[in-house]
């Protein structure tokens, strides 16, 4: 019977894999908050303009406001709470990194699904050459600017915006 090793993800990955999601979620919130609010305005714009040119009674008036409520909830439902409750894998993260990212030639992913494998003893694998992959991924991890990978300067004019 052989003792398999279970490797731990590396903290400088992990790291770099939990700053991805926070700016992820953050990009998700600002944007959906953001359309919101433009649905929200493009309601009351649209409700004005119409009270002004029609003489609606209470049922038109009624219905108009199940039509914006309606519509309001649509795009809270699809712009801010479908993105927020989709799970993101890790690999996916890191791959549009290494995509972004000059001169990492996907160190990234190779150190972490490196770093997932069960390694048996009697496997014909060099755990020299694992680890030095693995240590070389977390090295990449350190040298990564979330600001440019993410376009987190956008999110901030958008941040603002709303």
């Amino acid at each position: 019977m052989t003792r398999k090793e279970r490797r731990k993800v590396p903290r400088q990955i992990a790291s770099v894999i939990g700053s991805m999601r926070r700016a992820v979620m953050r990009f998700f919130l600002v944007d959906g908050f953001n359309k919101l609010l433009l649905a929200l305005f493009a309601f009351v714009a649209i409700d004005f303009f119409l009270d002004r040119s029609f003489r609606m009674d209470k049922p038109q008036r009624a219905i108009m406001l199940v039509l914006g409520i309606a519509i309001l909830l649509y795009v809270l439902g699809k712009y801010l709470l479908k993105p927020l409750f989709t799970r993101l894998s890790d690999d996916a993260l890191l791959l549009q990194v290494e995509q972004s990212e000059e001169g990492l030639d996907e160190s990234l992913i190779s150190a972490l699904e490196l770093s997932r494998m069960e390694i048996g003893e009697r496997e014909n694998v060099s755990v020299g050459m694992i680890n030095e992959t693995i240590e070389r991924g977390a090295e990449a991890g350190r040298s990564i600017d979330l600001e440019r990978v993410f376009r987190l300067g956008k999110m901030r004019f958008n941040a603002v915006l709303l």
